[in-house]
């Protein structure tokens, strides 16, 4: 392992940079770069600005990469390290790891500085907190592949991706897991995809307030979620990051939210389809999702992160009990450029004794800052008090003109509230 400093100025699109030192650097090598300035979008001291990267080639102190740069860099502002590692290839297939249930055993399938590597239909059974997974890596490719009984509180990964770049996951499934696939890490995970997988957790998990079908736990950007099944777990996919992509996947219920935001911006939710575990169940509240979309703003010192450029488009919503938006407040949250368009939802709610919104906000204080366009939904009201905006400050009629809000061609259908 090589470690040195970045000496020049990075910009965007940059395919080369100059470093203090270039002993010990080969071509091949991964490098980390890694900023001391915290990433844009948590800044709690945990992640910070940085990326994952290949060496095409070296001459003297200048390191040229493959692809190019993502972020920028100004240097001497902020200090970047650049750490170099040598790369390794792992292929494995039809192999299966399965642990005695309770096991304290953690071992699971996968390594650290991986290059276009792939492991396909293979299991791991009642590992306590990973069964595949990769650090740092890039072009690591699952297929096929299943985890089951990964379902520690807390600490329960199906697959769990840190600081790598390029990571698939087709047609996996994951069962009695506390979260399917996960990417995170120190500096942010970028271009994953997930892709026709299944995931479902297990009522002890649900009666706690845990399980997770998937999502970006800490650092992420251009990820995208496509294709796949998830039912029975208290969250459906979980984001914290920018430009990433919820698309034509399945939620079935119950769960408490098919969709949950905590802090980035630009997330497109297009597509998608949520249905009730038990369609025939006359109290259908219990087997249907609380909120299709929630954005939450529940982290304490994080006042500065926003939610914005949120885009909510074509989704099919069978039925959800509370709000099919839920916009918190909690830390002072501003939302910007909320954009929600032909979207289907039935909206039902205790029998009709309770409210039910179609956007929902938090004791009047959730605030839409920038553009906001609502059109073109059509809104079932099955039970409950229907509420179309509730506890929404739209502050675009003050400061940008009417114009920015814009509400038409909604229908609203009402069978019995």
């Amino acid at each position: 392992t090589a470690s040195t400093t970045v000496a020049s100025t990075l910009a965007s699109n940059d395919l080369t940079f100059d470093v203090a030192s270039a002993t010990g650097i080969v071509v091949g090598q991964i490098v980390e770069l890694k900023s001391d300035t915290a990433w844009y979008y948590d800044d709690r001291g945990t992640t910070f600005k940085g990326e994952t990267h290949r060496v095409a080639s070296i001459s003297s102190t200048t390191i040229t990469i493959e692809g190019s740069i993502v972020d920028a860099y100004t240097i001497p502002t902020e200090t970047v390290t650049a750490k170099f590692y040598n790369p390794a290839v792992l292929t494995i297939s039809n192999m299966n790891v399965e642990y005695a249930e309770g096991s304290a055993c953690s071992a699971g399938v996968g390594g650290a500085y991986l290059v276009d590597s792939y492991i396909s239909n293979c299991s791991v059974k009642n590992s306590t907190t990973s069964a595949f997974g990769n650090d740092l890596s890039i072009n690591v490719n699952y297929e096929n592949c299943r985890a089951e009984g990964i379902n520690n509180s807390g600490l329960g990964y199906g697959m769990s991706f840190g600081r790598s770049t390029y990571v698939s996951v087709r047609n996996c499934t994951f069962i009695h897991c506390r979260t399917g696939p996960d990417f995170t890490g120190h500096i942010p995970c970028r271009y994953g995809l997930v892709d026709g997988c299944s995931v479902n957790t297990d009522s002890t998990l649900y009666a706690a307030a845990d399980g997770r079908g998937m999502g970006t736990h800490g650092g992420a950007e251009f990820i995208t979620f496509s294709n796949n099944t998830i039912g029975y777990v208290w969250l459906g996919i979980f984001i914290r990051g920018s430009n990433c992509t919820v698309q034509n996947n399945k939620f079935i219920g119950p769960i408490k939210a098919c969709v949950r935001i905590q802090f980035g911006k630009d997330i497109y939710v297009n597509g998608n389809v949520a249905l009730a575990s038990q369609p025939r169940k006359t109290d259908t509240e219990t087997v249907t999702p609380d909120y299709f979309f929630e954005v939450v703003d529940d982290i304490t010192g994080t006042e500065n992160l926003t939610a914005t450029g949120i885009i909510d488009v074509g989704n099919n919503v069978g039925r959800v009990s509370v709000a099919f938006i839920y916009l918190q407040h909690d830390q002072g949250t501003s939302y910007d450029t909320l954009y929600v368009h032909n979207n289907r939802v039935e909206l039902s709610n205790s029998g009709g004794s309770d409210d039910v919104s179609f956007i929902l906000g938090d004791s009047g204080n959730t605030s839409l800052v920038g553009q906001t366009v609502i059109r073109d939904n059509i809104i079932t009201v099955v039970d409950g008090t229907y509420v179309y905006l509730r506890d929404v400050v739209l502050w675009p009629r003050w400061c940008d003109g009417i114009d920015d809000l814009v509400m038409t061609d909604t229908t609203i259908l009402a069978d019995d509230g």
